[in-house]
């Protein structure tokens, strides 16, 4: 069952999870300037260091305000192998007006450039774009963060896990404590997603929520709770 609650959160509230996470800052401007064709892109290259070897990613929106301990709702959790091409490619789709390609042919080079947006997926990253300025990029270390939730877990329901599995767990933890905006169920491979979500939604799973309760509308934070 559905409803438009979503979670707003502090940083001080991520600081609880440690080194389990690690924090990525990306602003407007370097949103607007990433390049995923270029392999000197440095904010591909920023991006690509912290995440190494790890499997599963958040997209945080930053909401205004005046409080240095600065507020954020989830727009997306993902894993998988290559989280890395993942994140280039949301930030790639929110650029405004920028995100054009061409597709040359075996015979011509000067084909015509076509804008990303015609897709639904840069639509809707470019939405969140106009509605915020500013993002932050969370890398889970897997273990440490299940670790810290291990006493919400029942301890064989992580038995016999691979790396990307856990990836795939800490993924639908995170997006039920944080009420992702956009996160969906993989429409492929979704077994683990779907079995923890059913542990969570039976309570066999235990979930504290981030911060705090508010209705989210197209975007926008319309009424308290």
């Amino acid at each position: 069952m559905t409803d438009d609650k979503i979670c707003v959160f502090k940083d001080s509230d991520l600081k609880n999870f440690g080194k389990s996470i690690c924090e990525i800052n990306i602003e407007e401007r370097e949103i607007k300037n990433i390049d995923s064709h270029r392999k000197d892109d440095p904010t591909s290259l920023w991006l690509k260091k912290h995440c190494e070897k790890k499997y599963a990613f958040a997209l945080l929106a930053n909401i205004p305000d005046d409080n240095r301990d600065e507020s954020w709702i989830t727009i997306q959790v993902g894993s998988g192998n290559k989280i890395l091409n993942e994140i280039i490619s949301e930030l790639v789709r929110m650029q405004p007006g920028s995100a054009y390609r061409k597709f040359p042919s075996v015979f011509h080079e000067n084909t015509p450039e076509f804008d990303y947006a015609q897709e639904v997926e840069c639509q809707k990253y470019r939405f969140i774009a106009e509605q915020y300025k500013k993002f932050k990029i969370l890398i889970f270390d897997n273990e440490l963060f299940l670790e810290q939730q291990r006493g919400n877990i029942p301890k064989d329901i992580l038995d016999g896990f691979s790396e990307e599995q856990k990836a795939q767990v800490v993924e639908t933890l995170f997006a039920y404590m944080t009420r992702a905006y956009f996160w969906n169920k993989s429409p492929r491979n979704n077994m683990i997603e779907d079995r923890i979500s059913k542990e969570i939604i039976n309570g066999n799973i235990k979930i504290q929520k981030l911060g705090d309760k508010k209705v989210i509308f197209k975007g926008k934070i319309i009424e308290e709770y």
